[in-house]
């Protein structure tokens, strides 16, 4: 099966590493999470045009690196490989660039402090990406790039009470 050489994507991405990352990132959850738009983009029966000016729809202040990358994607048939791509692309920058990747989760937008906070904690470069989840009461999680898990909302609280009840 073909797939995209993610050390040539690496060099032709230059000093846009980091956002054509960010931008692979959101798309490979965007079809994560939605089905019915996941089927919609590899249907191989669905035109190239149509995924084309899909993603251009869904992403409207995309760079044009990114946008030339979903093209590439699109064109050669590789739509089901947006997962594979996004996790492999995010490892080699997090490697090259010496860069922790952290996925946020909180129930309000961060404070300048609670920023500050979670980067000392994750360690090294790291690069936050929030995300405000409606399911949380209050408080944030966080998984580090190297694994770690940090849950300070309640609905984690609650859950490890109910753990510790379970046991006792």
């Amino acid at each position: 099966m073909k797939e995209i050489d993610i050390k040539k994507l690496f060099e032709v991405a230059l000093d846009q590493v980091v956002s054509l990352e960010g931008g692979l990132f959101e798309f490979s959850r965007l079809l994560e999470r939605n089905y019915e738009l996941k089927a919609l983009f590899e249907n191989p029966q669905v035109s190239k045009t149509r995924k084309k000016a899909l993603v251009k729809q869904i992403f409207p202040a995309a760079d044009k690196l990114f946008l030339d990358l979903a093209k590439l994607i699109i064109d050669e048939g590789l739509e089901r490989t947006v997962a594979s791509l996004s996790k492999r692309f995010t490892e080699l920058v997090a490697k090259r660039l010496e860069i922790n990747f952290v996925e946020v989760s909180s129930a309000y937008p961060l404070t300048d402090k609670e920023v500050e906070m979670i980067k000392k904690v994750a360690g090294g470069r790291a690069h936050l990406r929030v995300r405000i989840d409606s399911g949380l009461i209050a408080g944030v999680k966080f998984l580090t790039g190297d694994g770690r898990l940090f849950d300070g909302t309640i609905k984690g609280a609650v859950e490890r009470l109910k753990e510790e009840l379970a046991y006792a």
